[in-house]
């Protein structure tokens, strides 16, 4: 499923082969952080195919902040080899991610990222905009699935 395997990119879905499936969408019980408002209303006048606005709360905190692979990991514990998927494995992937990153930066002396969602959604507003080749480049947006 998906590039690995020269087919279109499509979020995980049971009926397509996967033991795990994906969400995203927005709250109805929190509201929207200020840090998320540029990036849903970029999304909400440019995605693909959305539902009817009327069928979810677009005012609601935006959900996830971040993804990650989360099909098929797999992973050696005491020898033997086991497939894994879900949060299980696409968490320690974001986390050793951003430990790398807080590592460099302890190196050169600056302090840790600290709380990242308002960071992940200051990087660059253009994204939510009109994307550039390279921000395309940078993000990759599944609206599949």
């Amino acid at each position: 499923m998906g590039p690995e395997s020269k087919q279109p990119e499509v979020a995980c879905q049971s009926n397509l082969g996967s033991q795990i499936t994906t969400g995203g969408g927005f709250s109805t019980a929190f509201p929207q952080p200020s840090y998320q408002s540029v990036a849903v209303k970029g999304y909400l006048t440019t995605a693909p195919n959305l539902p009817p606005i009327s069928n979810f709360n677009a005012t609601g905190r935006a959900y996830p902040d971040l993804s990650s692979l989360g099909n098929n990991f797999e992973i050696i514990v005491g020898g033997s080899y086991y497939g894994v998927s879900g949060t299980s494995a696409a968490t320690p992937v974001i986390c050793a991610m951003i430990t790398l990153i807080n590592g460099d930066r302890e190196v050169n002396g600056k302090k840790p990222l600290g709380f990242l969602n308002p960071i992940l959604y200051s990087l660059n507003p253009a994204v939510y905009n009109v994307p550039s080749p390279l921000i395309l480049s940078l993000y990759h947006f599944i609206s599949s699935g």
